[in-house]
């Protein structure tokens, strides 16, 4: 799976939307687009960081 799917899978098992998914994890809304649009990428640590946190936070 690449980042674009990884990073829109998250976002939408937490039932956000993008503004909330930028609020919630502290990564600016415009990157957040580029990201799922695979114009970006971020590091792959990022990624594992956010699956805890939603996790530790009982959002998935």
């Amino acid at each position: 799976m690449n980042q674009s799917d990884e990073i829109i899978k998250l976002r939408t098992m937490a039932g956000m939307n993008r503004k909330e998914f930028s609020e919630y994890s502290g990564i600016p809304c415009e990157l957040l687009e580029d990201v799922e649009n695979g114009k970006k990428r971020v590091s792959e640590y990022l990624l594992v960081l956010l699956n805890y946190k939603l996790q530790l936070d009982k959002k998935i």
